[in-house]
């Protein structure tokens, strides 16, 4: 006997204090997402009115309070025993800050890393951002310019996709 399959858990990541169009996108994919049978967990700075509106929107919160840096080691042990213990399926990353404690947090649990990048700046090319983003399955552009500087770092093409922000 087999029971119903675990519906797919999504783990999104923001560490910004304000309510910015980033953070309305993140509460539309979470709402989104359940609305099909998902299961969004945010991991938010405590206090943030993001959290607010994701708790008023009957979505999981998971308090981080990074001590030093984002990517502090506690901080990212919390949040590789919530991957873990909540099955999570994907990690979904949507700053370079937020991209590292991804891929530090998801490493070794089996979770893929989903980033999405709202710019077209250059990436810098020091051995953290080129470390980083090599441990991304799948790296979303709202451009086919910042497709282009994803590209010119050295990202494989295939595991880079276009969903045009609006």
């Amino acid at each position: 006997m087999t029971g119903a399959p675990a519906p797919l858990t999504i783990l999104y990541l923001d560490i910004n204090t304000e309510w910015r169009g980033g953070q309305r996108q993140l509460l539309w994919m979470g709402e989104g997402l359940r609305r099909h049978g998902g299961r969004p967990i945010f991991a938010l700075r405590t206090g943030v009115p993001l959290a607010k509106r994701a708790r008023e929107a009957g979505i999981e919160i998971v308090a981080i309070d990074p001590l030093i840096a984002e990517w502090g080691p506690w901080t990212v042990l919390r949040l590789r025993r919530v991957i873990r213990r909540e099955r999570v399926s994907i990690v979904h990353a949507q700053s370079g800050h937020t991209m590292a404690l991804a891929a530090l947090a998801a490493l070794g649990t089996g979770a893929k890393i989903v980033f999405a990048r709202r710019v077209t700046t250059p990436l810098r090319g020091n051995r953290p951002t080129r470390w980083k983003y090599a441990r991304a399955d799948r790296l979303i552009s709202v451009s086919r310019a910042g497709v282009a500087g994803l590209l010119a770092a050295g990202v494989r093409p295939e595991r880079v996709r276009v969903v045009p922000s609006g």
